[in-house]
């Protein structure tokens, strides 16, 4: 499952090419090994192309959007909604060497996006990285080769060095398959002047050929696959090892105004993105998932490779993102806990009528479908209670996690099957759990168009009520919708 487990490596800071150890070298990578031990204590983006400005809302395609009926709609209905002027886009007083300062560059693994790296950039913008310098490199992550990443990862670097004033070299963070991508970036002696440091995370050991550290589920005791490149540990370590100090904070935490968001809508697995879509912003009621205002604060069309926004957003506030692919009359409502900080790896899988997700799902007007998703193993010792809406489907919450689902599932379906209609047998559903990261369970959960209950999902990581995550949502019928619960990584 985990292709390239680089479980037998430590942490290693290695020599540029034609390197030899000298006393300081030793003691260098003394240092790190007592740092990123320290990390271990802690309690706890902007990247890739812009996506096109929505011009419905803005006219000035270099501004974001912040829409006037945004802020008067959130003052009136939120009561701590925080708009209007803020000092800074993170209110960060951290102190970072601007020596060390390189742009990041992300490289996801099978089956990843830069999804898997949005809660990292997060922290680095909270630790007063700049924002417009954590980017992510995406690629195929269905096809088994990596030739054509590897070439298209060259001309990526190449271009954000061209085009990012002041910066020659880069920070380079892999993860699972794309470690093996960056070992062969690596492996050509043209590339190495353009790496600084690489940071390989479960996957193909580190080269001998730049300054390097490993990171994987061995040095991360009870994490996941996916789980060591989302987790604040791993941040932890990151951070140490390019900055050569540690984070002031690694527990994500609201900016202090609006922060600016954009992102892709991409095929899972694939990162295939089309144009011509739409993208709609609804601020939401936490509790029932009830749009907060009648027209979206923010919307428009998709730019060219699915890209969307910016789009300037409250840091305290639920949002549902309605997505309908160009062509189609199927609408894919993404509900979202806040987004605390800003970013650009935002990415919403897009499941249309001509996806795999959708010619495996069963849908009717009586029942919906939902798909849990996250940037961190769902774990059999985790509760993810399902509550139908209330009175109308015979049942009362339900846990769905069990050994149907496994521990090594970030995408997880919930459907009404075929052979069991308006019954929840948390059985497998058939395909889903022969995906990669994916699972699938019969669970009913019953619906209409127009929505009459709400469907509320909560999360208690490994049973703990006490940090448990919860998102509500209207209870849409399969047949023209999807619903989508996007959970941040505990």
């Amino acid at each position: 499952m985990h292709e390239g487990s680089g479980d037998s490596n430590v942490p290693v800071a290695r020599l540029p090419v034609g390197g030899r150890p000298t006393v300081s070298a030793f003691v260098a990578w003394a240092w790190l090994t007592i740092l990123l031990s320290a990390c271990g204590a802690l309690d706890n983006g902007r990247g890739g192309e812009r996506g096109r400005t929505f011009e419905s809302i803005s006219e000035d395609p270099e501004q974001p959007i912040a829409d006037a009926s945004m802020r008067e709609a959130m003052q009136a209905r939120v009561g701590q909604a925080r708009v209007g002027p803020f000092e800074s886009e993170n209110g960060v007083t951290a102190q970072i060497d601007p020596g060390t300062i390189l742009p990041i560059v992300f490289i996801h693994g099978a089956a990843g996006s830069a999804h898997q790296y949005l809660s990292q950039a997060m922290r680095w913008t909270q630790n007063g990285y700049p924002s417009d310098l954590v980017h992510a490199f995406e690629y195929d992550g269905s096809r088994a080769g990596v030739d054509p990443a590897v070439e298209d990862l060259s001309a990526f670097v190449q271009d954000l060095l061209e085009t990012t004033d002041g910066y020659g070299q880069v920070y380079l963070v892999a993860h699972g398959r794309g470690t093996t991508v960056a070992a062969a970036y690596l492996a050509d002696s043209q590339h190495l002047p353009n790496v600084a440091k690489y940071v390989a995370i479960d996957g193909a050991p580190c080269p001998l050929t730049v300054a390097c550290l490993t990171l994987t589920q061995r040095i991360l005791p009870g994490q996941g696959h996916v789980e060591v490149a989302s987790s604040a540990e791993s941040f932890s370590m990151q951070h140490a090892f390019l900055l050569e100090q540690t984070p002031d904070a690694t527990r994500i935490e609201p900016a202090l105004g609006p922060v600016s968001v954009a992102g892709r809508m991409v095929a899972f697995a694939s990162n295939a993105g089309d144009a011509g879509g739409s993208v709609d912003f609804y601020p939401v009621d936490a509790q029932t998932g009830e749009r907060m205002t009648p027209e979206p604060v923010a919307s428009g069309t998709v730019g060219e490779g699915g890209h969307f926004g910016p789009v300037m957003v409250d840091g305290q506030v639920h949002y549902e993102i309605v997505a309908i692919e160009r062509g189609e009359d199927l609408a894919q409502h993404f509900y979202l806990q806040p987004l605390l900080q800003g970013t650009t790896l935002l990415r919403l899988p897009a499941a249309g009528q001509d996806s795999e997700w959708y010619a495996h799902s069963r849908r009717g007007d009586g029942h919906a479908n939902l798909v849990a998703l996250r940037m961190r193993e769902w774990r059999q010792r985790d509760v993810l209670e399902v509550e139908p809406a209330a009175g109308r489907s015979g049942q009362g919450p339900v846990d769905v996690m069990s050994e149907m689902v496994g521990d090594e599932s970030i995408v997880l379906h919930m459907q009404d099957a075929a052979d069991a209609r308006q019954r929840s047998t948390l059985d497998a559903l058939p395909w889903f759990p022969e995906q990669r990261l994916q699972a699938g369970i019969d669970v009913y959960l019953k619906a209409s168009d127009p929505p009459d209950g709400t469907i509320t999902l909560t999360h208690y990581p490994e049973g703990g009520a006490n940090q448990s995550q919860t998102l509500s949502f209207p209870n849409w019928s399969s047949s023209k919708h999807s619903i989508v619960a996007v959970f941040m990584p505990d």
